[in-house]
Formats: structure tokens, sequence, C-alpha cells
């Protein structure tokens, strides 16, 4: 079970614990209103997402080669977004049951407002444990 919820604290990334989030793609365009994330365990769901990314892209982006038996893949797409940076995953906590994932966007002062739509493709190693998506911005 996946749960996505938000939340305006400030929270300091914790290096030793974001160690096994490895970061395999970040760009600004996957149209979704509305922010979203999930967990991909198979290489057909993740062909399908890219082939989803790539509608509006000449040339697309390569799909990565992942050994689901080992890993799975984290993606956060953040839906409609004025002015800010590509997001992050970082673990914000785990313990015997459950990682909490942070999404975090950083707001980039002194730019022409832009729109984007960020997402980000991460991968880690497959757990028995629930990973829970929490969504937050960090102050620049």
């Amino acid at each position: 079970m996946i749960t996505l919820a938000c939340s305006a604290q400030k929270t300091a990334k914790n290096e030793e614990n974001n160690s096994f989030l490895q970061v395999l793609e970040q760009d600004a365009y996957f149209y979704t209103q509305n922010p979203t994330s999930f967990v991909i365990n198979n290489q057909n769901a993740l062909n399908l997402f890219y082939s989803k990314v790539n509608r509006t892209r000449k040339p697309g982006l390569s799909v990565p080669i992942i050994d689901f038996k080992k890993e799975v893949v984290l993606i956060a797409c953040m839906g409609k977004q004025k002015d800010v940076e590509l997001p992050e995953l970082i673990v914000l906590k785990e313990d015997s049951t459950t990682i909490t994932i942070g999404m975090e966007i950083s707001s980039k002062k002194n730019r022409l407002p832009i729109i984007s739509y960020p997402f980000c493709v991460y991968k880690m190693p497959r757990t028995k444990k629930e990973i829970v998506f929490r969504h937050f911005k960090k102050e620049s």
C-alpha cells in the first residue's frame, strides 16, 4: 500500500539513510496536474511509465534496465509547479515496518516564472517494508 501525504514541515536530509536511494532521472516535464508518487515493481510498468514520458519528446528518454528481483523504482511526479527546481527523493524515516520517502522541491527566487511538471525516478533495494511518500517544499 502506498500513501501520499502533504506536510509543510521543513525536514533536514539524513545522508546516511539516503545512501540506498539512487537517482535515475530528473526532468522538468511529465504532464499531470496533481502530485503523485508510486513504486514500480516490474519492467513492463516501467516501460509504460516511460512511454507516457516520451509522448512529448523526440528523441525520448531511455528506459533504464532494472533487476526487479533486487530493486524497485520510485517515481515522484510533482504536478503543475511554478518556478521550482527539479524534485529530489530523500529518506525521512525508517523503522522495522515502514520507509518514509520525502519528495523535496525548492522554490527558486529571482527567476522568471515558468510552469513545469517536474518528476524524478529513483531506484532502491527491494524491501518488504511499506513505502510511504511525503511531499514538502524546502525554503530557498
